[in-house]
């Protein structure tokens, strides 16, 4: 998926999709807070204030529909597929009801 297109084309997506599935099977899968994507995915000051900016919100709905894309155009070879949330921010992976189709 990080070799796609749509991710491949957009750095910051590829870095945020990269930290957000690694932190999400390191975490549990519990949502991971903005504060957390702003300083660790998107490289911004550990004074980033969520409720001041709206950089992260921004980035994650990017994020979510070049994943849509993804498994729309390509998800079809995958044995899993994926979705976030939107916040609270959320990795949820189901098995791909189309796998061996595409």
């Amino acid at each position: 998926m990080l070799l796609s297109r749509e991710i491949v084309a957009q750095p910051r997506i590829a870095r945020m999709l990269r930290f957000f599935v690694e932190e999400s099977a390191r975490n549990g899968f519990e949502p991971i807070n903005q504060r957390l994507i702003a300083t660790h995915a998107l490289g911004l000051p550990d004074t980033f204030n969520p409720t001041q900016s709206a950089s992260v919100r921004v980035n994650m709905a990017r994020l979510r529909r070049a994943v849509e894309r993804y498994f729309t155009r390509h998800g079809g070879v995958d044995p899993l597929a994926f979705e976030i949330t939107p916040g609270p921010y959320r990795l949820v992976v189901t098995k791909a009801s189309h796998a061996g189709n595409g």
